[in-house]
C-alpha cells in the first residue's frame, strides 16, 4: 500500500535498518551480526543503501556518504531518497545497534507515475529537506523487541526551501511490528517562512503518532500562534478593516490534526478551540475576533481515478467579533451584536472528469446537504436537500432560506461598505431568484435540477 504523505518519517525511522554493507571484512563481528538481522528485517521495507566507504574504528564503524533510496514500487506515488555525509554505527552495553548521525540528513521526494496506482492530482516537486541537530541524532535499534528509539539533545532544525522549523526536543519511540506505531515528541516548535504570507509561527507541546507506515498520522499540540503579513492576504485584511495593520496574528488552543490513507481515499481532520484573530498595529496585536471552537474534515478519492464517495465538514462555534470589528462593520449599530457560527456537513460522490469540463480531476455525481447553516449578527442562512447529476436520476432540489439578510445589507450600505447602486443590484437579483415573506426579513428560494439536466433558481431557468 502506498504511504505517500509520510515518506519522510518512514524513511527516517528505517534509517538504521537498511545497511547491507559489502565491505563486511572491515566490520567487527558483533556489529556484523546485527547487520545481518537488520538486512533480513529491512528487505521487506523496499529500500536499498549505497555508500562510498566503510572504516573500522575498533568498536565502531563509520560510513561515508550514506545514501538510502526507495526501490521502484508499483503501488508508490512518491520516490524517496535520504543521504548524509557520515554515519557511525556501534553497539551499546545491551547489544543494541546504535546509529549516530553527526551530519545533516538530506531528504528528497519526487512524484512518480505508477501504472497500478497514482494520485489523481499531480504532486509538485518538493525542494530537498535538511534535518540537523547541533549534537547529532542518535537512533537505537533493538532487534529482539523490534523497537526503535531516538533522541537529539537540544532538538532538531528542519529546513525545506523557504520553511524552517526548530524544535526544543526530539524524542521518538517506535514499535516496528504489524501495528507499526511511532510516537514522536518535539516539545516547543518555532518556525518561519521567508517567502509568502506566513511570517513566523510557534507550537507548544507538539507530539504525534504515526501508524501503518504513515497511512495514519495524528498530531497534537497544546497551543499555536502565528503572525502573517497582510500584503499577500490584503483582501482578507480589508474585509476586517485592517488596511493599516502591519501583520495579522492568530492563536489557538488544544489543536489536533489527523491524516488517514486507504486504498482509494485521503482524509484529514483538524480541530481547535479558543481561537483568536488579531491585527498587529504598531507593537501591539489587539484581539479582533474570537471563536470558541472549530472543526474541519475532508475525505476524497484522490487515489482512485474512477472516483468515489467524498465528505466535507466545517463547524465553528461562538464566533464573536470584538468592538473594533463591530464598529467598522456596523457603524450605526443596526445589527444585534451577538456571536454566531457555521455548521456545514456535505457528502456525495465524485465521478471521472468529463470531456469538455473545467479541467478538474473529478465530476460531481451527486451531493447531499446533511447540514448547512450560517448564523451571526442577526443573520440565519440555511440550506437542505441535494443534487443528483447522474444520468437518469430523478429531479433533485436544494432549498435555501435566509433571515435578517436585508437588515444586514442595509447595515453594510449605511456603513459605507456598499454604495446605493450595489445595494439596489443585490436586492434586484434577490427579488428575481427568491421570494420575500410579506412583512418579514425573510427570503426563500430553491435550486432545482431536472432529469434533462436543466437548472432553475427560484423557478427562473439558467441559460
Amino acid at each position: 500500500m502506498s504511504k505517500i504523505n509520510s515518506k519522510i518519517l518512514r524513511v527516517f525511522l528505517l534509517l538504521t535498518l537498511l545497511v547491507p554493507l559489502p565491505a563486511r571484512a572491515q566490520i567487527p563481528p558483533a556489529i556484523a551480526e546485527r547487520f545481518a538481522d537488520l538486512v533480513a528485517f529491512a528487505e521487506g521495507a523496499g529500500h536499498s543503501i549505497q555508500y562510498e566507504a566503510a572504516a573500522d574504528l575498533g568498536d565502531q564503524v563509520a560510513l561515508q556518504n550514506l545514501i538510502i533510496s526507495e526501490r521502484l514500487d508499483a503501488q508508490s506515488s512518491v520516490n524517496t531518497r535520504l543521504s548524509t555525509a557520515r554515519a557511525v554505527l556501534a553497539l551499546d552495553e545491551a547489544g543494541r545497534l546504535i546509529l549516530n548521525l553527526p551530519e545533516p540528513v538530506i531528504f528528497q521526494a519526487a512524484p512518480t507515475s505508477s501504472a497500478e496506482r497514482d494520485l489523481v492530482i499531480d504532486l509538485p516537486p518538493l525542494p530537498p529537506a535538511t534535518l540537523t541537530s547541533a549534537n547529532g541524532i542518535t537512533l537505537i535499534w533493538d532487534q529482539t523487541t523490534q523497537r526503535l528509539d531516538g533522541n537529539a539533545a537540544g532538538g532538531v532544525l528542519f529546513a525545506m526551501g523557504a520553511v524552517e522549523l526548530r524544535s526544543t526536543r526530539f524524542e521518538m519511540s517506535s514499535l516496528m511490528d504489524a501495528a507499526n506505531a511511532h510516537d514522536v515528541n518535539l516539545g516547543s516548535v518555532r518556525g518561519s517562512v521567508s517567502e509568502g504570507a506566513l511570517a513566523q509561527f510557534g507550537l507548544e507541546d507538539v507530539a504525534f503518532t504515526i501508524t501503518d507506515w504513515g497511512a495514519r498520522v495524528r498530531a497534537d499540540f497544546s497551543a499555536a500562534t502565528a503572525l502573517a503579513s497582510t500584503q499577500p492576504i490584503a483582501g482578507f485584511a480589508h474585509i476586517l478593516g485592517l488596511g493599516n495593520a502591519a501583520r495579522l496574528g492568530l492563536s489557538l488552543q488544544d489543536g489536533t490534526w489527523t491524516f488517514d490513507e486507504t486504498a482509494t481515499h485521503l482524509s484529514t481532520d483538524f480541530s481547535a478551540k479558543d481561537i483568536r484573530l488579531g491585527a498587529e498595529i504598531g507593537d501591539q496585536i489587539p484581539i479582533l475576533w474570537q471563536i470558541g471552537a472549530a472543526e474541519f474534515g475532508a475525505s476524497a478519492p484522490l487515489l482512485e481515478a474512477s472516483g468515489g464517495d467524498f465528505a466535507l465538514r466545517l463547524a465553528m462555534q461562538d464566533a464573536m467579533p470584538e468592538a473594533a470589528v463591530w464598529n467598522w462593520l456596523d457603524r450605526d449599530a443596526r445589527l444585534p451584536r451577538v456571536g454566531g457560527g457555521i455548521d456545514l456537513d456535505l457528502t456525495g460522490a465524485l465521478g471521472p472528469a468529463k470531456d469538455g469540463g473545467l479541467g478538474l480531476p473529478f465530476w460531481l455525481d451527486h451531493l447531499t446537504i446533511n447540514a448547512a447553516e450560517l448564523s451571526g449578527a442577526g443573520l440565519d442562512i440555511r440550506a437542505e436537500g441535494g443534487l443528483d447529476l447522474r444520468d437518469g436520476a430523478p429531479p433533485s432540489r436544494i432549498t435555501l432560506e435566509a433571515e435578517g439578510l436585508f437588515t444586514f445589507l442595509e447595515a453594510l450600505t449605511q456603513s459605507g461598505h456598499l454604495d446605493n447602486g450595489q445595494f439596489a443590484m443585490i436586492i434586484g437579483a434577490l427579488d428575481l431568484f427568491a421570494t420575500r415573506a410579506e412583512g418579514e426579513d425573510r427570503l426563500d428560494t430553491a435550486i432545482d435540477l431536472t432529469p434533462e439536466g436543466k437548472v432553475t433558481i427560484g423557478g427562473m431557468p439558467l441559460q
